[in-house]
């Protein structure tokens, strides 16, 4: 039977519940957690790293005036991040195995 990968959102109390075991009512904490199963969801096979594109730094530094002399962008509307720092993001869920080692032409 093949893997699912599931993101789901569950509160706090729910979560500190079903990890600590301390929910007295299973059956309760057991209708929680299927629900956000339900209501969660799953990433496509061969899905790439996922990353929180938050933490990205926009570089509009490309060599002497800004990004401005490559796409005339006057100022930064294009919002430029770096291919090297996308690359080099911390990933919150690792690439499906499937995916993981192909690598993208440019």
């Amino acid at each position: 039977m093949a893997d699912i990968e599931l993101v789901i959102k569950i509160d706090d109390k729910t979560y500190k519940q079903a990890i600590n075991r301390t929910e007295f009512d299973t059956l309760s904490l057991g209708i929680k957690l299927i629900e956000a199963v339900q209501n969660g969801t799953s990433l496509p096979k061969g899905h790439g790293d996922l990353i929180d594109r938050d933490k990205l730094v926009y570089d509009c530094s490309l060599g002497d005036g800004g990004c401005d002399h490559i796409c005339r962008c006057d100022g930064c509307s294009y919002n430029i991040i770096r291919e090297t720092t996308i690359n080099k993001a911390t990933p919150i869920i690792e690439a499906d195995k499937e995916n993981k080692n192909e690598k993208r032409n440019c």
